[in-house]
């Protein structure tokens, strides 16, 4: 099957509506286990969402932005995602965790499509991987801890990830400007967009 086939657009057409349909039944599941709580009295904490209509319709649309921002630049949805969970008072593994899982099926599509054109360093993913998995655990711990030391803050959580957005836009930015200006001394366009059918 080639891409921009009638079976290519149509295979296309069911992705996009399986995902609106998921999103439409998270969203109603959601809700009504909100809903029965209020009804049975619940006693929500710091950072439960109240999923009602509009709160439920500000994530979708935060999601699905935030998604097209993260394909657009080519970062994972975690950069993204993570400060706007604490910034709405989720609680700090909570939101980790949650980027985290997003982030997974970026890559896993991502190490698909790489694994189908033959073009992944299996050794250096593997070595990547390892790495990652050593930093989460003791990372995932540590960010209990510190919320637990400091009375339940996350101030400090915050501080934390606008550090490692620092460390990455002064670390990513002049390579990748570095590499098109590279790209544009050779004669290639940088600023061209190719047909999505070519």
């Amino acid at each position: 099957m080639e891409i921009c086939e009638p079976l290519s657009w149509t295979f296309f057409a069911l992705l996009v509506a399986v995902a609106a349909l998921f999103t439409f039944l998270a969203a109603r599941i959601a809700q009504r286990e909100y809903e029965r709580k209020v009804e049975v009295g619940y006693k929500f904490t710091k950072g439960d969402q109240p999923l009602n209509t509009k709160t439920t319709l500000k994530l979708v649309a935060i999601a699905f932005m935030g998604a097209f921002a993260a394909g657009l630049a080519g970062i994972g949805p975690g950069t993204i995602f993570n400060p706007f969970f604490v910034a709405i008072d989720m609680h700090p593994a909570v939101a980790s965790a949650t980027g985290m899982y997003v982030t997974l099926f970026v890559t896993l599509s991502a190490t698909i499509n790489l694994l189908i054109n033959e073009s992944l360093n299996l050794e250096y993913s593997l070595l990547f991987n390892i790495i990652t998995i050593l930093g989460c655990i003791p990372g995932l711990y540590l960010q209990n801890q510190l919320v637990k030391w400091t009375g339940g803050r996350t101030q400090f959580t915050v501080m934390i990830l606008l550090i490692y957005l620092i460390i990455l836009a002064v670390s990513v930015l002049p390579l990748n400007i570095s590499a098109n200006l590279l790209a544009h001394e050779s004669g290639e366009s940088i600023t061209a967009f190719n047909s999505y059918c070519s």
